[in-house]
């Protein structure tokens, strides 16, 4: 099975990541740094349990919960300005997850001029495998690399770090209000149908089939932003 996509590719582009839970949208930023991108993963910076932020988002993540606009929309927003202030290019992971970040997102790309210059990449996965993956997913404690529990490694091979589960990762009934929010919200959004049949229109959309293996999706990823730099 190959990667749809069409020309142009995502080269020089900003790139926004829709896929459920589990579906290597981590990985995929890790393929991406190597690319001079910057890695703005939401979830990450609201789950940093060493700021404020992420000692007040505790609580939601381990219910499963989304957290408060009020919050997520404004570190999205100072996130992604001080990135274009530096001139990088950024992929956005764990953005686009209810009607309201949709909505949100799509006032901001409008607000900063960027509707041609973003793309979106939508990674397939069902619902079962999602599961099977977050509850085996363990994490570098250091540098976020993410790994298998079905590896049976304890240390990062990159920085030698602890491996950990995420705090939202470990709660079954949490995984499910996240995966089921994914599923009967965020794909019968109508706000995401509009945005992304206007990607498709300017050819910025591409689906991946997420249930490649790793190897043969990081090939495709190479034909889809081969050249990508800062802008």
């Amino acid at each position: 099975m190959q990667v749809s996509y069409s020309q142009p590719s995502f080269s020089g582009k900003h790139v926004f990541l829709i896929g459920p839970p589990g579906a290597g949208k981590g990985k995929l930023a890790e393929f991406l740094l190597r690319r001079k991108y910057f890695h703005l993963a939401l979830g990450d910076i609201l789950r940093d349990k060493s700021t404020p932020i992420g000692q007040q988002c505790k609580p939601y993540f381990e219910r499963g919960e989304p957290v408060p606009n009020e919050i997520s929309f404004e570190v999205f927003r100072q996130t992604f300005s001080a990135a274009l202030g530096r001139n990088q290019l950024v992929i956005v992971d764990g953005m686009l997850q209810t009607e309201e970040d949709i909505s949100f997102f799509a006032n901001f790309i409008e607000a900063h001029s960027l509707e041609d210059k973003c793309g979106i990449l939508f990674l397939k996965l069902s619902k079962e495998i999602a599961k099977d993956r977050i509850l085996n997913r363990i994490i570098c404690e250091g540098c976020k690399c993410i790994y298998s529990k079905k590896s049976k490694q304890l240390q990062c091979q990159k920085c030698k770090a602890t491996l950990i589960e995420r705090i939202d990762d470990i709660r079954e009934q949490a995984i499910m209000k996240r995966l089921n929010r994914f599923f009967e919200v965020t794909l019968a959004s109508p706000f995401l149908s509009r945005l992304i049949e206007k990607s498709k229109a300017k050819s910025l959309y591409l689906e991946v089939d997420a249930e490649l293996d790793l190897e043969r999706l990081e090939k495709e990823y190479a034909k889809i932003f081969d050249n990508a730099s800062c802008v």
